[in-house]
């Protein structure tokens, strides 16, 4: 197992010297200029910074972006995640990168939680997700990572 520490502080205080570590991490996986992801960073209203708790070196962050929409005359609080990347070494040996997995150490769901009906099956989201992640039963999550924008959002409140 690894040991990390996390830090959250605003994203209009990173500097030039962490921007660059991060954005280093971050290009492993995205192909994003430095400039393009540094203002993006100083836009967010917050990061969770993840370090490793012995050499204190960044192995992953979470960019945060918190709004309030009002629809309908109502308030919704609404928290972004975005620019997401952990280095893979830094997963514990529960991830599986075949297909995208964290396995549980034990069993958290119930039964009732964790059942999909065959009838359920007909429906291509949730046959994929079943085949995706065949050790759901057994509480393993699968990863998913999805752009966040207005037509995801409203999907998810109306």
């Amino acid at each position: 197992m690894f040991s990390i520490k996390i830090d959250i502080f605003s994203g209009d205080i990173m500097d030039n010297k962490l921007s660059k570590q991060l954005w280093g991490i971050y290009r492993r996986g995205y192909k994003v200029p430095f400039e393009q992801f540094h203002a993006r960073w100083k836009s967010l209203d917050g990061v969770a910074l993840f370090r490793h708790k012995k050499t204190n070196e960044p192995v992953g962050f979470i960019g945060l972006r918190y709004h309030t929409f009002n629809i309908s005359n109502r308030d919704i609080n609404t928290l972004y995640f975005g620019q997401v990347y952990i280095l893979p070494r830094y997963y514990p040996d529960i991830y599986n990168p075949t297909n995208g997995t964290v396995a549980k150490t034990k069993q958290v769901l119930t039964e009732q939680a964790v059942l999909i009906h065959p009838e359920d099956l007909k429906n291509s989201l949730i046959a994929r997700y079943s085949k995706k992640n065949p050790g759901h039963s057994n509480g393993e999550g699968l990863i998913l990572i999805t752009p966040m924008n207005i037509k995801n959002l409203l999907a998810l409140i109306i």
